[in-house]
């Protein structure tokens, strides 16, 4: 049996069902007006990087409201990371993100009406460690008084378009998917023809994240071919490849990568794969594929939290610090607040610093990005694709999470973990079993 066909029975053996999720959303809109000043805004906290963050961010900014003022420019993670660590302006376009409706984005100057070269970046979001783009992109390390902030868990997947017939893909045949482009004689059905892989640059999250999930550097992929045969399918963002993936004439043999933010946002255009994982350590595979959520129309995301599907890991926001290490924004700027700033990073990692009305605030604006708070996580792991560790938080949130997942934005649904229980008090959770504790009006372990 040739390389192809065994990788292409094994795929279609473990294969999950799939069927059009009915969620049917837009992209986030940019309003079209006279071009303001990026430092015109109030209280501003410029922050780069992480274009599969953006929905994350947006919803946090209206969580936070009008008091802070979010000036955000989308970059690919390592590049936000250079940002923060390096000393010079970014000129990159740049967006506030409207704290009363988070699909509304307002284009402003950078230059601040050519008064300056750019912005200094209080703030990089990035999709995975420092470390990671260090090592693929020669990214500098963050220096003494800089830290990371790690935050919401982020789910990254294979796409196709949501007219295709596959279902899932494994570690190896993505391997040879997009390590050799459908050439040498190296091929996996139907994904054989350059032209139709989408992907984004080296220097992103979810492109470094998923190499390391399969073992191929992200340098090496397919866009480096001889084979390419033309421009490769390279995107600087989540949304602008899940468009040119959706407008394909050639639907079986096209694939990509995405973020969930972006797949789930986009459910009408593409569908996720099913992952088969190769254990790093032990080189072992899982026995079949699983979805990022238990099925294909919910967005529960149990099998990232639960550590069946693998390729996760948390956002990081890497920000300045103070020698006491309170955050504060970068040196370059004198328009940043120390408080707006380090209320940004805080709300962006969910931390202890946050009260319990702004932490579960917080909850929801991250689920409604379909993004998963640490408190749903029941898994972690400390380094890109390590080892999944048994995970309690101190206060879970997965019924919640569940809740939020399954409605929408001030409208939760119902959860999809059967031993979810309503409760307005640890006393209503006598008889839940172990879920003992009352949390955001469910019955958690802790």
């Amino acid at each position: 049996m040739s390389l192809s066909t065994h990788l292409h029975e094994r795929r279609k053996a473990c294969a999950i069902a799939l069927t059009a999720g009915s969620l049917i959303l837009v992209p986030a809109s940019v309003a079209r007006a006279a071009m303001p000043s990026c430092n015109s805004y109030t209280n501003p906290v410029y922050v780069s990087g992480a274009t599969a963050a953006q929905p994350i961010l947006a919803q946090i900014a209206v969580a936070l409201g009008s008091s802070i003022s979010v000036i955000y420019q989308s970059q690919p993670s390592c590049i936000g990371l250079e940002d923060v660590i390096g000393t010079s302006t970014d000129p990159k376009s740049a967006v506030y993100l409207d704290p009363t409706n988070a699909t509304n984005q307002i284009a402003c100057d950078p230059t601040n009406g050519g008064t300056s070269s750019g912005l200094y970046v209080d703030i990089g979001l990035s999709g995975v460690y420092p470390a990671t783009c260090s090592a693929a992109t020669n990214t500098p390390s963050p220096g003494p008084n800089q830290q990371d902030f790690p935050g919401p868990v982020q789910a990254v997947t294979f796409v196709v378009p949501s007219t295709s017939t596959q279902a899932a893909i494994s570690a190896q045949a993505a391997y040879v998917v997009f390590g050799w482009a459908g050439q040498g004689g190296y091929t996996v059905s139907p994904w054989t023809d350059p032209t139709q892989m989408y992907v984004l640059t080296p220097s992103s999250g979810v492109e470094l994240l998923l190499a390391s999930a399969i073992g191929l550097p992200a340098a090496k992929w397919l866009a480096q071919s001889p084979y390419e045969g033309g421009a490769p399918q390279h995107y600087s963002s989540n949304s602008a490849l899940i468009t040119a993936l959706a407008d394909t004439t050639n639907v079986e043999a096209t694939i990509g990568i995405s973020a969930t933010e972006y797949a789930d946002l986009n459910r009408d255009k593409v569908r996720v794969l099913a992952y088969q994982s190769t254990d790093p350590y032990t080189q072992g595979e899982q026995a079949c594929g699983y979805l990022p959520d238990s099925d294909s129309t919910h967005f529960d995301k149990i099998n990232v939290r639960q550590g069946r599907y693998a390729p996760w890991g948390p956002i990081h926001a890497l920000a300045n610090t103070d020698g006491s290490g309170n955050v504060v924004p970068n040196p370059g700027n004198t328009g940043s607040s120390a408080s707006a700033v380090a209320a940004v990073v805080h709300s962006l990692a969910l931390d202890s610093t946050l009260s319990a009305s702004q932490l579960q605030s917080m909850i929801q604006a991250v689920s409604y990005a379909y993004a998963i708070p640490p408190c749903a996580m029941e898994v972690t792991r400390t380094d890109e694709m390590g080892a999944e560790a048994s995970f309690q938080p101190p206060h879970s949130c997965g019924c919640f999470f569940e809740s939020l997942a399954s409605g929408s934005p001030g409208t939760p649904g119902q959860p999809t973990s059967p031993y979810c229980q309503t409760c307005s008090a640890d006393a209503d959770c006598a008889d839940a079993g172990i879920y003992t504790h009352c949390n955001y009006g469910y019955c958690e372990v802790q």
